[in-house]
């Protein structure tokens, strides 16, 4: 039997490999995710798990949490709905939402893999965020990455992509060598990851691009220390402002694209990026915004940081135009008290 050799590998060497990707494609779309995401599952021993079955979701919940449970159970239809039409598209299996609030946080994932949603039901109270419906925020916000990210994916659901790989070693000379590279079911940006899920839950009404965030963007401006667009691609090395402003960012450019192209354009990157050839419009994701809006995504960000400076600008410039007084230089305006007369206080 002729044998091939494929990068220093035979094909029989290869076997094994192919044989183990069949073996992922082949697992049920419906598998448990727990050994991926807790050594020890996701369950609590001590606590009563009860579950409650809608047109397009699975529920758990134990009996402290039933009013919250009752709540996302009222408006979870409703949210289906929203994202059914803005994607234009039915989930073809029920959603699991596990609701929590075990360790005392405010916080959700959706994991889209395995039609699986976890919220927290502790209300955010955060200083760089005003106030919203903690509830029917974050739960449309993380059952948005359910379907933005479907969307975008380009296997089956339950498919995280590929991991390539390649390794040699001598015992006799004495050295190990590998190489290895992942190739993702959905490769996107965080700004665009997030932000299609924050400007979802803007449409939908249950979140708002509020004052807060406003102040940050606006400071950020101003000061010029607005992140790049390859800053906003990622989260993991940057303290807690710097990832808030991640998301903030994101939620801004976000809006901006809506209003000049188009409610829909978030839908457009996600259909596009998963109907599109694997590597050149996933991998690449500025290919995608290009063949999108026919503009390079550095285009488009220059466009909005000068759209916010001149919005800023003109806000602030009664502010800004203003000189504040040098203390040294009149101290009665500072401490009234060292004035003589009372027709001295009153001139201020």
């Amino acid at each position: 039997m002729r044998v091939f050799k494929i990068e220093g590998m035979t094909m029989r060497k290869w076997l094994p490999l192919f044989l183990a990707v069949l073996v992922l494609l082949a697992v049920p779309a419906t598998s448990s995710a727990t050994f991926l995401l807790w050594d020890e599952g996701v369950n609590h021993n001590e606590i009563d798990w009860k579950y409650y079955v809608t047109d397009h979701f699975v529920f758990y919940y134990y009996p402290e949490e039933e009013l919250s449970a009752r709540y996302l159970i009222s408006v979870a239809e409703d949210i289906y709905d929203y994202y059914r039409h803005a994607y234009n598209y039915d989930l073809p299996h029920k959603i699991n939402v596990v609701i929590l609030d075990t360790e005392d946080m405010a916080n959700g994932f959706a994991a889209q893999n395995f039609n699986w949603v976890t919220i927290w039901v502790t209300h955010l109270y955060y200083n760089r965020r005003g106030r919203a419906d903690w509830l029917a925020t974050v739960f449309a916000h993380e059952f948005g990455h359910i379907y933005s990210l479907k969307a975008a994916n380009h296997f089956r659901a339950n498919f995280f992509g590929v991991l390539f790989g390649y390794s040699q070693q001598s015992y006799g000379d004495n050295y190990d060598l590998g190489v290895a590279a992942f190739l993702g079911a959905e490769n996107l940006p965080l700004w665009i990851v997030e932000s299609g899920s924050q400007y979802g839950t803007l449409l939908y009404g249950s979140d708002v691009y509020d004052t807060h965030r406003e102040m940050l963007l606006r400071a950020a401006v101003l000061d010029g220390n607005l992140m790049s667009l390859d800053e906003m691609d990622v989260i993991y090395d940057k303290n807690s402002l710097q990832a808030e402003m991640c998301y903030n960012q994101g939620f801004g450019m976000s809006t901006y694209l809506g209003e000049r192209y188009g409610a829909d354009i978030m839908q457009r990157f996600f259909h596009t990026t998963g109907s599109s050839t694997w590597i050149w419009y996933n991998v690449m994701y500025r290919n995608m915004v290009k063949k999108v809006l026919g503009r390079s995504a550095e285009d488009l960000y220059k466009d909005w940081v000068e759209y916010l400076k001149t919005k800023y600008r003109e806000e602030t410039k009664d502010i800004c135009d203003y000189e504040i007084p040098d203390p040294t230089e009149n101290v009665e305006a500072f401490y009234p008290s060292k004035l003589q007369t009372q027709e001295e206080i009153n001139k201020y």
